[in-house]
């Protein structure tokens, strides 16, 4: 992947660690950096499920290598694209300094 195809600015989020007073874990996700990126949409689909439309975009998105980027964490990390977030499925190393994150369109 050439540094000519990153021509998109994303930002990684992970879930929130914080509680509030009562305990409860707050939902607002921590990003954690923003980086350039090749985002390219690997395949689309819609089905019915549960009588209602439902629809699935997987996507691959190509970033520098990024210490700490993993799907251990429940929910998962996520990218935000623009008006885009997608949750980050797997972590894929694809040479010495780099890696593809497979993701699902959020939302």
């Amino acid at each position: 992947m050439s540094i000519g195809n990153r021509n998109r600015r994303v930002t990684v989020q992970q879930p929130s660690t914080e509680r509030d007073p009562l305990g409860q874990s707050i939902d607002d996700p921590v990003a954690v950096c923003t980086v350039w990126a090749s985002v390219e949409h690997l395949r689309g689909r819609q089905f019915y499920a549960a009588q209602q439309s439902q629809s699935e975009v997987t996507t691959e998105i190509g970033v520098r290598y990024l210490k700490g980027i993993t799907t251990n964490i429940r929910p998962h990390m996520r990218v935000v694209a623009g008006d885009d977030t997608y949750e980050i499925v797997a972590v894929i190393p694809k040479r010495p300094r780099e890696i593809l994150l497979l993701c699902k369109a959020v939302g």
